[in-house]
């Protein structure tokens, strides 16, 4: 992870974005104009804050969040050496497994598994484009990837350190989606904001 003020806009974009059509809508999304980006991403933030607010609609109420014990006090690592670490409501993403005290993110999330992903992705998340044909196309494509293991969180950041000072943060909403694999212990995930592509490796103790 490269860290720093325009983190969320620089990541670079990957070979395993082709991992799957899937990524690589993720990859053609994060092409559209600023124009369009800004408003979806209006979007986006305003639904996350009515379900915060528990506000939640008919269309939100039908995605349910898994319940805290699949991620709540679990640590993960990425192919570029930080560490992500999930509470029960919180995710914390460091860029040093070793420090914990700065250069990191910090935000509220939900995370969402099965037919659940799949209407939060189709149903919350519209804007981005991901259809509910797209998505079982896909299913039906891959042995593996399929809507058992099919995995959508957002993350809200409220608190972005870097070299000790508080940043502002330019891009609070990031939605994430992919696959939760190998028994639960590898997240095969990308950016719906910049459509990069994350391997996390659970960590056990």
């Amino acid at each position: 992870m490269r860290w720093n003020k325009k983190l969320w806009r620089v990541l670079k974009l990957t070979d395993a974005v082709a991992l799957s059509l899937l990524f690589a809508g993720c990859a053609a999304f994060a092409g559209r104009t600023q124009a369009e980006t800004t408003a979806n991403h209006s979007t986006a933030a305003s639904q996350t804050v009515a379900v915060a607010t528990d506000a939640v609609t008919e269309t939100e109420s039908k995605a349910v969040p898994v319940s805290s014990p699949l991620m709540n006090n679990t640590t993960w690592t990425t192919d570029d050496g930080s560490e992500v670490v999930f509470t029960e409501d919180r995710i914390n993403w460091y860029q040093s497994p070793e420090n914990h005290d700065d250069n990191y993110y910090s935000g509220k999330y939900q995370f969402y598994v099965g037919q659940d992903a799949v209407r939060y992705i189709t149903e919350n998340l519209s804007e981005y484009g991901v259809t509910k044909q797209e998505l079982e196309a896909q299913f039906k494509r891959s042995g593996e990837y399929d809507e058992s293991c099919f995995v959508v969180f957002d993350i809200r950041y409220d608190c972005f350190m870097l070299y000790g000072k508080e940043q502002e943060i330019e891009r609070p909403l990031v939605p994430w989606y992919g696959f939760l694999l190998k028994d639960g212990t590898f997240l095969d995930v990308a950016n719906m904001n910049t459509g990069t592509y994350y391997p996390f490796v659970k960590q056990t103790k």
